[in-house]
């Protein structure tokens, strides 16, 4: 088409649409095609159409006319003509619209596609200058681009786009005369924009994102602090800090006066990225200007409403016009934080050298004082702090602790969150003034800088909570925070014993003084909580102090023994006064308390282990324990009369708080602990006579105390439970027993309602341990449960025993549990059964008894209890060391456990009922005596199991049925009944589990039983009787009773088993094999199985016996003796060959399984299979003729393992009988099929060559002897070639090389005979695999398989080795530099690892060895073997463990080489290697030639 022609069309009056499919035909014309006049007229017309005509057109057809013009712009057109210099016609008017369309607020779509044009035109070298010709519309341009990243189109493209154009104008500005004018103009375009799209792209990781980020950064640096402006920047600093009021025009003020305006108006987070990127900018760009750093930093500290108040720091003066133009920010104090923590994080992160006195520090000293001042309204102005203090740390730490009181943030009561924001802030602060003053060696002053803050505020301490109710710190939020406490005690703990005491005596000056104005003077307000406060800090230092039992040693017992013998005489004491004649202030009682529990314990420890302190004069002694009240603690604090103690005891008592009761029951606690250590010593004496008194005495003391801690437990409850249970584990062994009652009460009670302190008790250590609580918790426990199940009632005594009518068996067997406690500790697990507590036991196996056969009459009598606590007494009974608990108290537990479970099932509360039936199998799977069965009838049990079975599962298949078949072949012959929680299975499954379990162990346990033995019988029948229960839900639970009776051999047994056997066979026989259901199937040949297992061996002896009787004995004596026989064994007489003749069935059963499709199905098919081809030399007769085919298409199938516990004992899977009695042509079939599969290879090839070995391990003898030899004659090259073909470039098939190899070296260990060419071939892996490839595990399995190869041809084949010498002498070089490359140093590896490479370096020294015999064929060609070696050996440096054998590798092949050939070897060798192998040679002419023991 013509130029003219287009251009009247592209002006005509078609639709713009039309006119544009046109432009867009004509444009793209062929690439060859000659540049025409039309690509002008395209251009000049859209260019035209969206610059001047664009008014008078819909958004919907600008939008397509920029599409178009963007589709043209990206054309392979367009490109092929810019190549040959075309010049597009594209004017600046247009770029005008460009830059305006994407700045402007017009349609989404419509910017998108301008976007879209402006990122074609940049990412076109020609064409781009178009758009950056123009400084000031590349600057429009990117901050419209910045501007439509912000709104969220954040796309590769549009990311580019920006990100080119940002380097372009990077690029102009920098050749830019008039820099003041450049920092202006990127001031008002870029440097806002810029810091939102920083912020809102700040967890953007791409990278076209963060190289965007990158030159927006380069832009600014460059731009706003160019070297040139620095004399600009030095005017406007000193204009603003001048007093003139003069109008001031400066373009730097400006720049700051923007930044001012923008500090009010955008949102913290931008600000908080802009004033640390400005300042950190600024300091890097002008790093030699120390004193405009410091200035700018006080102009924006300004700013930020912080004005330095130091005379030598240069400042704003008030009323200047600088001052006005750059005014205070209107903010508040959260943004105010913020910002400045910025400016904070980039002096920190600068890493300044700041000088003492210096500018920056006077401007930050200043600026700490006024954050001081004032409590921080939020984390920022702590974390504000935090760098000042690494900044200037002596500084501040002072400043700090002077000022403690008044940053602390938790002055009134407030728990949102975010006080306990700012309270962990504040925390983190005194962590590190802390860690300051430890630096400074500054611990005494850090105390008195801050109590004397505190002093001073003291009156602001009224009712402010002093000491926590727990008496731990992190529970509350007190002026010293729980991690200052805890970095406190431990930094204490690292000092000596010089250390520490300056601090006690700086807290101690403190208390000494308060104590004497407090005892002249009435207490003014908030006196007292500051005293308690330095009391409380003393009790904490004290108790942190390291360990000072060596004072003596290092000669500080002396002082020592003072400073406790001042906070006795001069603190203690006179606090006492104070607070008996102050009125009661909870704080100071607690504090006094805890103080005088700190320094008991520390000055008795002293005493017992420190001679020098013992020993000093002015030492308060301990008088000796007398029968006092417990509160009366006079025998510890020889210096506080008894009745101050009453009257303190009597003030908590009614006054005091939590915390105050928990002081005084630990002090308590403090003096039973005392008279424990006390009796403990006195039991040890050997003067009886003389220690009788004082043991009468501490006994009074001990129940005393014991009483008053039961007492206060009933009274205070959780208040001291918390603290009680901390120190019960060494309470318990000296508390009476009816103290011991009360606290498990409390125990039982405080589970029950979910007290935390002791659920945390029962979860630890210390209550499995606690054997004396055990039968009082127990016997609590069926209290409880007896009242939470009585109708209406609350207390066990009112749950008597009523009329016959309204008895529950459950409640009764509860009740009478809960009188147990003293007969379980009376009659231990030494006692005979025949005892009261027996009796007992007996009653309640009665009324579970008649629970079970009574439960429908009993279901609806008890009523239902709260499920939270019912599971809480379940659990707790859980926590109980179940595996440890004698036989009465586990009896007892049995009992319980079955009446709840049996109860919860009348109840259909499905969740407890499981939970009880997991805690039972915790309670019985482990080994020890079950004596539930001779309590209790043991059928009814066992009958109401197999009907709740019945009743939730049905037929379903049992997780257990596997594993029968495998308990019978285990070496004790008994189940294995330990429990397993198996938390990988999802609910349903791991309840079925935990069901079955039960009743599979309580079947074998009931066979083991000899008290029930004819309850078995009894079982049996009711299983096979046809009750209302359907057959196949009855098919499982008598196929576990089989089981159990095969493993055991009383008569009964042997009865149930037979007639368990009948029926399942019976129902085998009439069962439709291709309809039965899998669960069904399953356990039919569960069943057959186990028959074969128990009776074919007996059926093998029988024969084995016939056999050699009639070698013996002429043939009608062995008549005679075969008639005799026939009577033994009952098996094959009369309907007992049942099991036999019905083996064909089964085995159709199992092909049936095979071709289901259902992998467990065909597990269980398989343990059948192999069962029966085990024992088919004795069952041939009965099995059919496809048995082989059968099993072996079964076995030969991938992944066909026997699953169960026992997976181990098919490990070895043997199917000798059957191959030994398969006919040729089956044993052909098989070995083709074998041959076929390793040809093919693939992913089962490892599955194949485990096939492959179980028939090389099997017998073959006649026809199939030759076939198996012909068929492995085949096998050995294709085996070879597998292990040499392994890729060259990667690492080789571990799995597949190992299976070879183990292949192999099955051949060579058979007794077939080969040729000897056909056993070196063996060899030829060996001499060939690339074991330097390949990770460790994986080398130590080959590299030891390969030796046994090497090693069965040396000993078993010696004439291979005299005709395959250098074969031989080959496989050992080349394992044993295989062998040195994996040792090397450079692999660093394990211990663990270099000592398997020694066991792997053994064997091969154990097969060189075995060269001995054959020295006089190898003397003359063993050297080159030996010189492969030592080379390698000197290419690297190996582990010295494994150089060691090595070495002894070398002097075993010396000993086989001839002197002549070591000879010529030194001259051939390179120069390295021949110092190596002299020094090798000397060390064997020295130490290994002639020692007696090589050999």
């Amino acid at each position: 088409m013509a130029g003219a022609d287009l251009k009247e069309r592209l002006h005509g009056p078609e639709p713009l649409c039309v006119r544009l499919n046109v432009a867009e035909k004509a444009f793209l014309a062929p690439l060859k095609a000659p540049v025409a006049q039309k690509e002008d007229v395209v251009i000049l017309w859209l260019t035209n159409l969206l610059t001047n005509k664009a008014v008078a057109l819909t958004t919907e057809e600008q939008v397509a006319a920029w599409t178009t013009l963007s589709t043209l712009l990206g054309s392979q057109r367009l490109k092929a003509l810019c190549s040959i210099n075309w010049v597009c016609p594209v004017t600046s008017s247009f770029t005008e619209n460009l830059v305006d369309v994407i700045n402007s607020s017009a349609d989404t779509a419509l910017r998108e596609k301008a976007v879209i044009v402006c990122h074609c035109l940049m990412s076109n070298p020609v064409l781009a200058p178009l758009v950056t010709h123009s400084l000031s519309h590349c600057l429009l341009l990117c901050k419209g681009l910045i501007a439509w990243l912000l709104e969220g189109h954040l796309g590769d493209a549009n990311v580019a786009v920006t990100s080119l154009l940002i380097g372009e104008v990077g690029t102009r500005l920098q050749s830019h005369l008039d820099k003041v004018k450049v920092m202006t103009s990127v001031t008002g375009h870029l440097l806002l924009s810029s810091a939102r799209l920083a912020v809102s792209a700040r967890a953007d990781e791409r990278k076209e994102m963060q190289d965007l980020l990158k030159e927006l950064k380069s832009l600014l640096a460059t731009s706003l602090f160019h070297s040139e402006l620095v004399k600009n920047y030095s005017t406007a600093f000193t204009l603003i800090f001048s007093e003139t009021k003069a109008i001031l025009n400066d373009k730097i003020i400006e720049f700051l006066q923007v930044i001012v305006s923008y500090i009010e108006s955008e949102p913290v987070e931008v600000m908080q990225f802009l004033l640390a990127q400005i300042f950190s900018l600024f300091m890097m760009k002008f790093k030699a200007h120390k004193i405009m750093h410091c200035q700018l930093l006080v102009v924006l500290c300004h700013a930020l409403g912080i004005t330095i108040q130091n005379p030598k720091v240069p400042s704003l003066v008030q009323n200047s016009f600088a001052a006005q133009k750059l005014r205070i920010s209107y903010i508040n104090g959260r943004k105010k934080e913020v910002l400045l923590y910025s400016l904070m994080c980039v002096l920190q992160d600068a890493s300044l050298n700041i000088t003492k006195d210096g500018d920056i520090d006077l401007v930050l000293k200043s600026v700490g004082e006024t954050l001081v001042k004032a409590a921080p309204v939020c984390s920022a102005g702590y974390k504000c702090l935090q760098v000042l203090l690494a900044l200037i740390p002596q500084f501040m730490s002072n400043l700090i602790m002077k000022n403690v009181w008044n940053i602390y943030c938790c002055k009134t009561p407030d728990n949102t969150a975010a006080v306990e924001e700012l309270y962990s802030s504040y925390d983190d602060l005194l962590c590190g003034v802390l860690e300051v003053c430890v630096k400074l060696r500054n611990l005494p002053k850090m105390f008195e800088k801050m109590l004397s803050a505190l002093k001073e505020k003291s009156a602001e301490l009224k009712d402010h909570v002093i000491i926590p109710e727990s008496l731990h710190a992190h529970q509350e939020r007190l002026i010293f925070p729980p991690r200052f406490i805890a970095s406190l005690r431990r930094t204490l703990s690292g000092l000596s014993h010089r250390q520490v005491l300056p601090v006690w005596k700086s807290i101690l000056s403190f208390l000494t003084k308060e104590s004497t104005v407090l005892l002249k003077t009435a207490a003014k307000q908030g006196d007292l909580e500051f005293v308690s406060l330095v009391v409380w800090v003393l009790a904490v230092v004290v108790e942190a102090s390291p360990s000072l039992q060596v004072a003596t040693v290092a000669g500080d017992a002396a002082g020592l023994a003072d400073v406790m013998t001042q906070i006795a005489i001069s603190g203690i004491k006179p606090l006492v006064t104070v607070m008996l004649t102050q009125p009661h202030n909870n704080n100071v009682c607690t504090s006094f308390l805890v103080m005088c529990h700190t320094w008991g314990e520390l000055h008795t420890s002293l005493l017992t282990t420190d001679v020098g302190y013992r020993d000093w004069p002015a030492l308060p002694k301990v008088v000796p324990f007398n029968p006092s009240p417990p509160t009366d603690i006079s025998h510890l604090f020889p210096f506080i009369p008894s009745d101050a103690w009453a009257q303190i005891s009597a003030r908590v008592a009614n006054f005091g708080n939590s915390a105050a009761k928990l002081a005084l029951v630990q002090l308590v606690i403090q003096k039973f602990s005392q008279a424990s250590l006390e009796q403990h010593k006195g039991a040890l004496s050997q003067d009886t006579a003389t220690e009788h008194t004082g043991q009468v005495v501490i006994q009074t003391t001990m129940d005393i105390a014991g009483k008053y801690l039961t007492n206060t437990l009933d009274y205070w409850g959780s208040n001291v439970s918390c603290l009680l249970t901390v120190h019960l584990t060494y309470l318990l062994p000296f508390l009476h027993t009816t103290h011991l009652a009360v606290i498990s009460r409390h125990l039982v009670n405080g589970v029950k309602e979910g007290d935390k302190s002791w659920s945390e008790y029962i979860n630890s250590r210390h209550f499995e341990e606690a054997s004396q609580l055990h039968p009082l918790v127990f016997s609590d426990i069926c209290a409880v449960l007896a009242t939470m199940f009585g109708s209406n009632k609350r207390k066990l005594s009112e749950c008597e025993d009523g009329p016959p009518a309204s008895k529950s068996y459950s409640l009764k067997l509860l009740k009478k549990m809960s009188k147990a406690a003293p007969l379980l500790v009376e009659f231990d697990s030494v006692k005979e059964e025949e005892n009261a507590l027996w009796k007992l036991y007996e009653e309640c196996g009665d009324c579970l008894r008649k629970l079970i056969e009574k439960e429908q009459s009993q279901s609806c009598s008890v009523q239902r209890c709260s499920m939270a606590e019912f599971k809480a007494l379940i659990q707790l009974i859980k926590k109980f060391p179940l595996h440890h608990l004698n036989k009465n108290l586990k009896t007892g537990v049995h009992l319980v456990l079955f009446s709840l479970m049996i109860q919860e099932s009348n109840q259909a509360r499905e969740e407890l009922f499981f939970d009880i039936v997991s805690t039972l199998n915790q309670a019985l799977g482990y080994l020890g005596t079950f004596r539930l069965f001779s309590i209790t009838k043991a059928s009814s049990i066992m009958q109401w199991l197999i009907e709740k079975r019945a009743s939730l599962y049905g037929s379903m298949l049992s997780q257990h049925m596997a594993n029968l078949p495998h308990a019978l072949l285990k070496a004790n012959g008994t189940y294995a009944a330990k429990f397993m929680d198996r938390q990988y299975l999802s609910p349903d499954l791991q309840n079925r589990y935990n069901f079955d379990h039960l009743l599979v162990y309580l079947t074998f346990k009931l066979t083991w039983t000899t008290k029930v033995a004819d309850q078995v019988k009894e079982l049996a029948e009711y299983i096979t009787s046809g009750s209302s229960i359907a057959t196949e839900s009855l098919l499982q639970p008598a196929v576990f009773l089989l089981a159990a009776c095969h493993l055991k051999g009383n008569a009964c047994c042997k009865w149930a088993k037979q007639h368990l056997s009948t029926w399942i066979l019976r129902y085998l026989k009439k069962m439709d094999l291709d309809t039965t259901c899998s669960a069904t199937a399953a356990t039919v040949l569960t069943a057959h199985t186990i028959i074969v297992q128990a009776l074919a061996p007996s059926l093998t002896a029988v024969k084995a016996k016939e056999e050699a009787k009639s070698s013996e004995d002429n043939a009608g004596e062995a008549k005679d003796e075969e008639t005799k026989e026939d009577a033994v064994p009952m098996e094959d007489s009369g309907k007992k060959l049942k099991w036999k003749k019905l083996l064909g069935r089964s085995v159709q059963l199992s092909e049936l399984c095979l071709s289901s499709g259902n992998k467990e199905l065909e597990e269980y098919a398989l343990a059948f299979l192999l069962t029966v081809s085990k024992h088919s030399g004795v069952l041939n007769a009965y099995l059919p003729p496809q048995l082989l085919t059968t099993a072996w298409s079964a076995l030969s199938l991938p992944d066909r393992c026997p699953s169960g516990i026992d997976t181990d004992v098919y490990t070895k899977v043997s199917l000798e009988p059957v191959l030994l009695t398969a006919s040729p042509e089956d044993y052909e079939k098989l070995l083709e099929d074998l041959v076929i599969r390793t040809h093919r290879g693939g992913a089962q090839l490892g599955h194949t060559l485990q096939l492959w070995r179980l028939v090389i391990n099997s017998m073959a003898t006649g026809a199939n002897g030759f076939l198996k030899r012909t068929a492995l004659e085949h096998l050995i090259p294709i085996l070879v070639h597998l292990a040499t073909s392994q890729p060259t470039s990667g690492p080789p098939d571990c799995s597949v090389l190992h299976g070879v190899l183990l292949t192999l070296q099955e051949i060579i260990q058979t007794t077939i005979s080969f040729e000897d060419q056909t056993k070196a071939h063996l060899l030829m892996p060996c001499t060939a695999i690339q074991l330097h490839k390949l990770p460790h595990h994986n080398f130590c399995q080959i590299f030891n398989t390969a030796v046994n190869i090497v090693n069965s041809v040396v000993v078993s084949h010696s004439s291979v080795v005299v005709e395959r010498t250098p074969t031989v002498l080959a496989a050992i070089a080349h394992l044993t530099t295989a062998l040195i490359t994996q040792a090397s140093q450079e692999h660093k590896l394990e211990d663990q690892q270099i000592k398997e490479l020694v066991g792997c370096s053994s064997n091969i020294e154990r097969l060189v060895k075995q060269l001995d015999a054959f020295k006089v064929k190898l003397n003359k060609v063993v050297h080159f073997t030996m010189a492969t070696i030592v080379i390698a050996l000197q290419r690297t440096t190996v582990y010295p463990a494994v150089k060691m054998v090595i070495e002894s590798i070398v002097y075993r092949l010396l000993d086989l080489c001839d002197s002549y050939c070591l000879q010529h070897l030194l001259v051939a060798l390179p120069p390295a290697t021949t110092t190596l192998l002299k020094h090798l040679h000397d060390n064997y002419s020295t130490f290994h030639r002639y020692n007696p023991g090589k050999a």
